[in-house]
């Protein structure tokens, strides 16, 4: 049974519901997964595309069936200010979103065909709504699978190591907007666009530059407003609850908070600003430094983790940061799930050398977690913690992240090389602020279809980078883990940005890129160095980089990789990554490091099998 309702919250705001009934609802009492979105619940489709039977604007068409026909309930949400959904938004996850949520758990366990048990899941957005959640510790939220989905706001999106990830504020804001207008051929057109910018900057590096030059005309606005008109064909908008209702519904989205404008003016955590919906910062709220981390998982994590509330954390080696999210999730709550695999930002894709469609069982993974948790199905647990090794094709598995590993450390010399001495010497490097990776990097997995997401050979990125080279390896490596680089660096200099991209060179020259990191320096002070390195962001911290050398540690994204014997490892620094993050300003960044910098690479102990 499929049925859509409006549900009144707390506040009187009325949301959209979609329930979907499993025929085992119709002899007893069923668990059910609750999945909140600002995606739209579901696309009303004209009758072109309604003939091919199924959404193909639904990221869990093809998930739903299998755990309706496994015995669970799923309910599908428009969170308040989207989607057919009453209401608008001073931001994202307001805490009146957070207890709609709370509300709609407590009708849900008051039906007759309930079980009493709720699982929350979801990607991205979705996924943080449910984490956040279950830190409301409702006894019927057992258990919650967030996946590619952030864990500390400020950190893992909006700022990563304090640089403004620019291009996705701006851009989520755009497509944001077109889902809150219930304008879906702009939503579609936007995506396409992305795509587009993937495609060109790919046929421009094989050398075909008249088919990236009709790409260009394609992304004209005659071109632009043609596709719109052709996917209005195939697709009205939101699937509404009340026809008559929806156009008042979307007329109260026109008050929604622009994401864009609000991350401009906070480049710190703990700045307010005039955009503020809530004001500045009392005190009285533990893990809360500023407004961003009143809707920020991280800033609730003792409270979730008290819930005791089986948690699957899920992300990808190429899930923009959210891989390191993930981890610090696993931590947070004292070693929960944790799966990464070779996914960009969704999962569609499997990317280790080639690109391509996935065949990993997402639904299958997250039906078997759910089973376990909210049937008491009578499965093994796996291990706590499985990782994909890139560049070799195996899964592997432990109950710990990082998994045992030992550390191994190369220092950047003078002579642009890596190896194992350090030295006392202090020279000058000069960092690039016209570098980038690209318009297919990780971090443009975020948004839009990633059907073109992964990085080209980098001998081009090199050749504006400072870099540094080891000899070519006697044995071969396994790097699991979060690389760390400590720059001892030397100024004066007032600010800038550093990109330190970690990198493999083939014997035949060949680049291949492995994972990266990112620091502001004003935003350099930290106060521990664990695994990750623990940064508060603050406006007070930031000063200078002054004449003396100050160590200043950058933690890597995770990745686990296959080294071969023969290759050599390469560090390479710039000075900005401009297709996505904030612009530097104009000229090289000129600063001194010690050679007693260094990589600690985590190479993993057990070898083979």
């Amino acid at each position: 049974m499929r049925r859509a309702f409006y549900f009144e919250s707390h506040d009187g705001t009325k949301l959209a519901v979609t329930l979907h009934l499993p025929e085992a609802a119709r002899h007893g009492r069923v668990p059910t997964i609750l999945r909140q979105t600002r995606y739209f619940r579901g696309v009303r489709l004209q009758p072109t595309a309604a003939r091919f039977g199924t959404d193909p604007f639904d990221d869990y068409a093809a998930m739903r069936p299998r755990f309706l026909e496994a015995g669970f309930a799923w309910v599908d949400l428009d969170v308040r200010g989207s989607g057919a959904s009453f209401g608008h938004r001073i931001c994202p996850w307001s805490p009146d979103e957070v207890e709609d949520a709370v509300r709609l758990v407590d009708w849900i366990v008051a039906q007759p065909w309930s079980s009493g048990r709720v699982g929350g899941l979801g990607t991205s957005y979705d996924g943080t709504a449910s984490e956040l959640l279950a830190s409301r510790q409702h006894p019927a939220v057992k258990a919650i699978a967030p996946r590619f989905a952030l864990f500390d706001v400020y950190e893992d999106i909006a700022f990563p190591g304090g640089v403004h990830l620019t291009w996705f504020t701006e851009m989520w804001g755009r497509i944001n907007r077109a889902f809150d207008d219930d304008d879906f051929s702009k939503v579609v057109s936007i995506a396409g666009a992305i795509v587009l910018d993937a495609l060109i900057v790919k046929e421009r590096s094989e050398g075909r530059a008249s088919f990236s030059r009709l790409l260009d005309r394609l992304r004209a606005e005659p071109a632009r407003r043609g596709f719109e008109k052709l996917l209005g064909v195939f697709a009205k908008g939101v699937e509404p609850v009340d026809d008559d209702a929806l156009a008042a519904a979307v007329a109260e989205h026109k008050a929604n908070y622009d994401v864009h404008a609000v991350a401009v003016a906070t480049p710190f955590r703990d700045d307010v600003s005039e955009l503020d919906p809530f004001g500045p910062v009392t005190g009285d709220e533990p893990g809360v430094l500023g407004s961003i981390d009143r809707f920020s998982p991280h800033a609730v994590a003792k409270a979730t983790r008290d819930a005791q509330v089986a948690v699957f954390s899920y992300s990808g080696w190429y899930d923009a940061a959210y891989g390191r999210s993930a981890t610090k999730r696993h931590h947070a709550l004292d070693g929960e799930f944790l799966l990464l695999g070779p996914w960009e930002h969704g999962g569609h894709l499997d990317i280790d050398g080639t690109v391509r469609p996935t065949a990993y069982d997402h639904g299958g993974e997250l039906l078997a977690f759910f089973a376990r948790h909210l049937l008491d199905a009578d499965r093994e647990r796996p291990a706590r913690v499985r990782w994909y090794v890139s560049n070799l094709g195996v899964w592997r598995s432990g109950e710990v992240w990082p998994p045992p590993s030992t550390r191994r450390a190369l220092f950047l010399q003078r002579s642009r090389e890596l190896d194992g001495a350090p030295g006392d010497d202090v020279f000058e490097v000069e960092l690039s602020t016209d570098a980038t990776t690209g318009a297919a990097s990780r971090w443009r997995s975020l948004i839009g279809p990633h059907r073109f997401i992964g990085y080209p050979e980098r001998r081009t990125q090199h050749a504006n980078a400072e870099v540094f080279r080891s000899a070519p390896l006697e044995r071969e490596l396994e790097i699991t883990g979060h690389p760390i680089v400590w720059l001892d660096a030397v100024g004066p200099l007032d600010d800038a940005q550093v990109f330190v991209y970690l990198d493999a060179i083939a014997p035949d020259g060949s680049v291949t890129y492995l994972t990266e990191g990112v620091l502001r320096l004003a935003h350099r002070a930290y106060s521990d160095v664990g695994f990750v390195v623990a940064r508060d962001h603050v406006r007070a911290d930031a000063r200078p980089l002054g004449s003396d050398v100050e160590s200043i540690p950058i933690d890597l994204l995770p990745l686990s990789v296959h080294v071969p014997a023969g290759h050599r490892i390469a560090v390479a620094l710039t000075g900005a990554d401009r297709d996505s993050f904030d612009a530097s300003p104009p000229g090289p960044v000129r600063f001194g490091l010690r050679a007693s910098s260094r990589i600690e690479l985590p190479v993993f102990t057990t070898g083979r099998g």
